[in-house]
């Protein structure tokens, strides 16, 4: 063991005694390759964990007992004093033969001779024939040297100076990584949903995380972030959308680490985003392949909505390695440790924790439990108006947004306003606050002082803002999405707010936050009053084509794409010449939607048969045959022509099965790698009855067949080589309550 390790310094004390247990329940099982066994809760015959250890000299396992002595003093020394009690234990499991092997271990600190004047006293006063002792020293020492310890127990990261445990260069990533959530990762608690994310991340190279608002995604992402730093000794990238992918991967690299938070959009579902990774999908997969480690999260309702426009059949993963963290299945463990780590390492005075400690039970065991609403318990600027009464803290729970509403209308206007400023910068406002002018259009919206909104902002860092640091520089962002939620709300229900807003956010902001009267959009509050819009409408131009046509296609009424098209005349024809996946991008779903609302020109309904024509012709690409509202804006004349065409001037190559063949990689499934195509081949024998185009298909169908047979039989072969690390639940169990000590 290395001299240095010991020098490392994690602050063990703040754990509590239950995390502590499962701490070293995991050095055991992972350092030292030891099997526990468990024991019933109320029945654990006064040991904290067993296992069957190895004779020294080699005759049988040794029944083998483990004891853990946790203390919240920060300087404290483990002493004969202390362990009157565990000392009586000792001797009775030593007479029942169940320590011949006695292991202790503590956070408490240890020096050489006590440790010596405890195992004698040990030995000499039990029957215990073999006594090991792990004070805090070799405690922080094993975590030092071993990256998949802490990959297991991730908070440590939190525990201690990062400087030394990871070298230099990764430092300086995780400084930046650290900055926004240092306070949170102590806190970490892992679940089930932690350990499937990990497996996914070793076997596949990739995960998707998907939750609800405040299940803890993002907590989760960085804890693996941080594991594939100090275990791989990867390079974090945190990026935000496919582009940056493109700008970033370095092929030559084999050991980076992409994190996309909300991929396919913050609180809303972004469908340029959804076609923006279709088309960056096989560049994902040859990254994954050369060993680039990429981690998506999103939304459940945003990922449902996704769906309908990612291309699976390229990109299995999305479906393979999704890690779906669901909070009602956490188990009542994990839900109680979450709470007390908020509670006991949150800025809650002692009088609170003790007058709450009696709910702090039935608030674990709530089925409306979020970790967020723990979060929020734990930190006073939230519970300023909770009494403590089952009434108000039910309430607390089952209605959070009215809670969190009433805790941002309570503030001073300087701070309702800062916050403000945050949600107008699409959550990512410039620190310092720079002074250019759309920030002065801001200010003055909010009618408040640059200085004062600094002072603001700092003063709600960690509780309702915080400060993040990336390639880009730092900015201030909400500390929770939800915070975002609550705005939202607070400005739908006041019309003059929503003028305010309209007139002064960024465009980007405008687009994703507000909808027409009458279009229903899941995450949208804001409604745009018809007056505004000949003032928003030539504010589009700063936009981008893809945001501007899914804003429009999404959340506008036909009054208001009306209008936009008379001020922007030119819209349509940029439409134009259509991709391979037409119906999946926004130029398609921009036809729909003007087709069905007779807004295409006779002009432009030719232009569309031609470019149907001509991508069938080239791609054998059919797939608007299933679209119903595709099909719907095509007349029965057009239908006839597209199939009439296709049927005369079908080219008899293969490209598509070709590149499609050429590109496979044998980890994914060939059933759905060949996906695209097989269902453009059966559109075309289910919906024409034509001799040469089935003909066609079905020779094309047998092609496939026999490539995916072959690919199958090298899957196969190739299978039983791969071997992965496992990680498995080692947690130990006690008796004792496990609030016992959270106001201490």
């Amino acid at each position: 063991m290395k001299a240095q390790a010991y020098n490392v310094d994690f602050e063990l004390h703040t754990l509590g005694w239950k995390a502590f247990q499962d701490l070293c329940a995991t050095i055991f099982s992972e350092i030292l390759e030891n099997r526990f066994e468990y024991f019933h809760p109320s029945h654990d015959g006064g040991r904290d964990g067993a296992f069957y250890g190895i004779d020294p000299k080699g005759k049988k396992p040794l029944p083998s007992t483990v004891q853990c002595k946790f203390s919240s003093n920060l300087a404290g020394t483990l002493s004969i004093a202390n362990l009157e009690e565990e000392l009586g234990k000792a001797k009775i499991l030593a007479e029942r033969g169940l320590a011949v092997q006695y292991f202790l271990m503590t956070n408490l600190s240890l020096t050489g001779t006590r440790e010596e004047e405890i195992r004698t006293h040990f030995l000499n006063s039990t029957k215990i024939e073999f006594f090991f002792l792990f004070g805090y020293e070799r405690l922080t020492g094993l975590i030092k040297e071993s990256p998949r310890l802490r990959a297991l127990v991730p908070r440590v990261y939190g525990l201690g100076d990062l400087s030394q445990i990871i070298d230099q260069r990764a430092y300086e990533q995780a400084k930046v990584l650290l900055e926004a959530m240092r306070n949170d990762l102590s806190k970490f608690v892992i679940t089930n949903a932690y350990k499937e994310s990990v497996k996914a991340v070793q076997q596949k190279s990739f995960v998707l995380l998907l939750g609800q608002p405040a299940a803890g995604k993002s907590t989760i992402a960085s804890c693996l972030a941080l594991a594939a730093m100090d275990r791989w000794k990867s390079t974090i990238l945190k990026l935000k959308d496919p582009e940056d992918f493109i700008r970033h991967w370095n092929p030559n690299e084999t050991n980076q680490f992409f994190w996309f938070d909300d991929a396919f959009g913050a609180t809303q579902f972004q469908r340029d985003v959804a076609f923006s990774w279709n088309k960056v999908f096989p560049a994902l997969l040859a990254a994954i392949k050369k060993g680039t480690k990429i981690l998506f999260t999103s939304r459940d309702y945003i990922f449902r909505q996704a769906l309908k426009d990612l291309k699976l059949g390229v990109f299995p993963l999305i479906s393979d390695s999704q890690v779906i963290i669901e909070v009602e299945k956490y188990t009542t463990s994990e839900k109680k440790q979450i709470v007390y780590n908020h509670m006991k390492l949150g800025d809650q005075e002692c009088k609170f924790k003790t007058e709450i400690k009696p709910f702090l039970g039935a608030i674990s065991e709530s089925n409306t439990f979020l970790p967020e609403i723990a979060r929020r318990l734990g930190t006073g600027i939230f519970t300023r108006n909770l009494t403590m009464s089952k009434d108000s803290i039910t309430h607390f729970l089952i209605k959070p947004m009215d809670f969190l509403i009433e805790t941002i209308n309570n503030l001073d206007y300087p701070s309702q306003a800062s916050l403000g400023l945050i949600f107008m910068a699409h959550g990512k406002l410039s620190c310092p606050i720079e002074t250019h002018p759309n920030i002065e259009k801001n200010l003055q919206t909010f009618g408040i002082k640059i200085s004062e909104a600094r002072d603001k902002l700092l003063s709600l860092k960690d509780t309702l803002a915080t400060l993040v640091q990336n390639g880009d520089g730092k900015h201030w962002s909400f500390k929770h999405p939800t915070i975002r939620d609550a705005l939202a709300k607070i400005y739908a229900d006041n019309p003059e707010m929503v003028r305010l807003f309209i007139l002064g956010a960024p465009i980007e902001t405008i687009m994703s936050e507000v909808r027409c009267h009458g279009i229903e959009f899941a995450g949208s509050s804001i409604e745009l009053p018809e007056s505004l819009f000949v003032e928003i409408i030539p504010r589009f131009s700063e936009a981008s084509q893809y945001l501007t046509r899914t804003f429009l296609t999404n959340r506008c009424s036909r009054d208001f794409v009306i209008q936009f098209l008379e001020y922007f005349p030119n819209t349509i024809d940029e439409l134009f010449p259509l991709n391979e996946d037409y119906c999946s991008t926004t130029q398609g779903k921009m036809l729909v939607y003007c087709g069905l609302n007779n807004l295409l020109s006779a002009k432009h309904r030719k232009l569309l048969v031609s470019e149907i024509i001509r991508i069938g012709e080239e791609c054998f690409y059919v797939e608007f045959l299933e679209d119903e509202e595709f099909c719907a804006i095509l007349s029965n004349e057009e239908l006839a022509f597209i199939r009439t065409t296709l049927i005369e001037r079908l080219p008899e190559n293969y490209s598509k099965y070709e590149e499609l063949c050429d590109s496979y990689d044998s980890r994914y499934d060939p059933e759905d790698h060949f996906y695209p195509l097989r269902k453009n081949l059966d559109l075309v024998i289910e919906k024409y009855d034509d001799k040469v185009l089935n003909s066609f298909a079905e020779n094309l169908a047998s092609k496939i067949s026999e490539k995916i047979e072959e690919f199958e039989f090298q899957k196969k072969a190739e299978r039983d080589s791969d071997n992965y690390d496992r990680f498995e639940d080692r947690n130990l169990v006690a008796e004792r309550d496990m609030f016992d000590d959270v106001d201490s």
